[in-house]
């Protein structure tokens, strides 16, 4: 939806501007968000002005004398570009960023018992490697355009690797919600050492002073016992948890954290907010408790079609979903790829059953409009957070804008087309998180030295593939630990033709 040039009007946010930085994006393509039809909104020829971390105000060029723009702000020509909210990310194993590529061909089974394994992937790791591993991983999500994350950190082998994730975070400049692991037994890291380590994090100067906020990441509220579950509880309440993180597989895979035991358990109305991750076994009530409490799902569809994981009925609870990367250890690392694929999914899904029954469909059952939601708003609802995912007065200036310029972008429309169907990652062109610069005209500003920083990736992925070349293969027989199905051998695709030397 478009308004008119004169139809719309700025809000100023009145911010003190003593010693305030201060950026006007001038004359862009804006995406805001609108409170009464709640839908998405492009404003045409706006410019957003941004004091410090917060956007001021949004405005019409022509209206310039009515807004108050500092004297000495730093004027960015965004001219057919559109400013888009930053993506919002509610899952990522950012930690395995050095594994990209190991399984290419794999399965959930190898997956889980191989690169997700928590003792085996420790042997693998030294701080070092894990502080580049995660600095690279965020570097890549905010080069997207993704300038929110919640980061899944089922790495947390012990002190020194947590304190070596904690440092990359921090260092990255994204905004992180660390769902920091508790309930792993190591041989050297209790879960009482676990829990002391979260605290000290949590009172750490350094960790408030930045943009990233402790949560917690638990699976064991159908394994571990009430005392185990009931010490995160209070832990997560006492020190006003940002989030709390959990996987929900159900079936033949496990993983039955599910919003009806979770409200079972008196985790839900609770005042931090409860992401769900995969959810492929949702059910009537677990939807119903999800809405009541308003907590959230996060989509990982590339990870779900990879691995063969059912999507199907978190899409019939979208007012409750958000997207996410999952792992990029065999995906793509923007949420923009996500939210494509999640489109295009459901919306066969529902095509093809009508098609199936000799109808030809007389509408289209999903709109760009809600994945770009679900990419954008939906994620900072997830979290509790209003005022992230959105472009409006008030709200935290994480902005991506993008090149509408580009060859695969020039022409475009529909801004909200553009960037969910046309766009890939190259046309992001300035990337803003808390109003400051994190990619600029291309250029990716994550890391202080990037050049330092690839070379000791790189250094650091060497290492790790070497240890797993070292690994004996998976075997995948018989009947499979985690829920107790058996294991199925498929037909693989061969897609060259083969001619009988005889015939």
């Amino acid at each position: 939806m478009h308004l008119s040039l004169t139809s719309w009007a700025w809000i100023p946010l009145l911010i003190p501007v003593a010693q305030a930085t201060s950026i006007l994006l001038e004359r862009g393509n804006v995406i805001t968000f609108d409170e009464e039809t709640l839908s998405p909104l492009v404003l045409r020829n706006a410019s957003i002005l941004i004091i410090d971390d917060t956007i001021s105000a949004i405005f019409h060029p022509s209206r310039n004398d009515s807004v108050a723009v500092p004297d000495d702000v730093e004027r960015i020509p965004a001219d057919n570009d559109i400013i888009s909210p930053g993506f919002v990310d509610t899952h990522r194993h950012v930690w395995q960023t050095v594994l990209r590529g190991l399984g290419a061909d794999s399965t959930i089974s190898e997956y889980l018992f191989r690169w997700a394994n928590p003792q085996l992937s420790a042997e693998s790791f030294d701080p070092e490697i894990m502080y580049y591993s995660q600095l690279m991983g965020l570097c890549e999500a905010q080069n997207s355009g993704v300038t929110t994350i919640v980061d899944n950190g089922s790495n947390t082998f012990s002190e020194v690797i947590a304190e070596a994730e904690r440092d990359a975070s921090i260092d990255s400049g994204i905004r992180t919600f660390w769902a920091y692991h508790i309930g792993n037994v190591y041989a050297n890291f209790s879960v009482e050492d676990q829990i002391a380590v979260y605290r000290r994090f949590t009172a750490d100067p350094r960790v408030q002073e930045s943009l990233l906020s402790m949560g917690i990441g638990y699976e064991g509220f159908a394994t571990l016992g009430a005392n185990v579950t009931n010490t995160v509880l209070n832990l997560a309440r006492d020190l006003n948890a940002s989030v709390v993180e959990t996987h929900y597989d159900g079936g033949n895979l496990g993983s039955y954290n599910s919003p009806a035991l979770l409200q079972q358990l008196n985790f839900l109305n609770q005042s931090f907010p409860v992401i769900f991750v995969h959810s492929n076994r949702l059910t009537p009530r677990d939807i119903a408790v999800l809405r009541s409490y308003d907590h959230y799902t996060s989509f990982v569809p590339e990870f779900e079609l990879h691995h063969g994981n059912d999507n199907y009925l978190p899409s019939l609870a979208q007012d409750r979903g958000s997207l996410s990367v999952g792992t990029h250890y065999s995906s793509s690392g923007d949420i923009v790829t996500q939210a494509r694929m999640w489109l295009q999914t459901v919306r066969g899904w529902r095509l093809s059953s009508v098609m199936q029954e000799f109808k030809v469909p007389a509408n289209n059952p999903m709109s760009v409009n809600q994945a770009f939601l679900l990419a954008t708003r939906s994620g900072g609802l997830a979290l509790g957070r209003p005022d992230l995912g959105v472009l409006r007065v008030g709200a935290k200036a994480d902005i991506a804008v993008f090149d509408g310029t580009a060859p695969g972008m020039l022409g475009w429309q529909n801004a909200i087309a553009a960037v969910i169907l046309h766009s890939n990652v190259g046309n992001v062109k300035h990337v803003l998180v808390d109003g400051q610069w994190r990619k600029r005209d291309g250029e990716l500003l994550c890391a202080v030295n990037q050049t330092d920083v690839e070379s000791r990736f790189l250094e650091a992925a060497r290492r790790v593939q070497s240890f797993w070349e070292g690994v004996p293969p998976t075997v995948l027989e018989g009947v499979s630990p985690l829920a107790g199905s058996e294991y199925a051998i498929l037909d693989e695709v061969d897609v060259t033709r083969r001619f009988d030397v005889d015939s």
